[in-house]
């Protein structure tokens, strides 16, 4: 027979168990358009991701080091730090190398030689859909 104590710890474990499965993966999005940068947050929310959003690169680094997520999805050219310098840093860092990165350009007549999977604006929800299964791994 199981005791009071038992079966409390028993179902808190459970419990554990099923919100640590039933938590979104956490997206990062970092644009300098405001506008782009919330619509496409509200998009992956829709699709059921948990989504965070920055405008600079600034801002970017503030919340990848207070939070932690599951891929972030750059602009290439923003003024202040581009998707490119914020990739580098990252790879500097031994918190954020490892995270999944994807690029996102509208201006895909410069696009550079990258070794990461892109996004070309404008993009539809099935583009999202693929590259993120191509870059996150799978929930159980």
């Amino acid at each position: 027979m199981q005791s009071k104590t038992d079966a409390f710890f028993h179902g808190k474990i459970k419990n554990c168990v099923f919100l640590i499965h039933a938590m979104a993966q956490h997206i990062l999005v970092v644009d300098d358009e405001i506008d782009l940068s919330e619509t496409f947050s509200e998009l992956l929310q829709m699709l059921g991701y948990s989504a965070s959003y920055a405008t600079s690169l600034e801002t970017a680094l503030s919340l990848m080091r207070s939070q932690i997520f599951d891929v972030v999805i750059s602009d290439i050219h923003m003024p202040a730090g581009d998707g490119m310098r914020l990739r580098t840093l990252m790879l500097a860092d031994e918190c954020l190398r490892k995270t999944p990165f994807i690029y996102m350009t509208g201006k895909t007549d410069e696009l550079p030689n990258l070794n990461e999977p892109f996004l070309v604006k404008p993009f539809s929800t099935d583009d999202v859909v693929a590259i993120l299964e191509e870059v996150l791994p799978v929930q159980p």
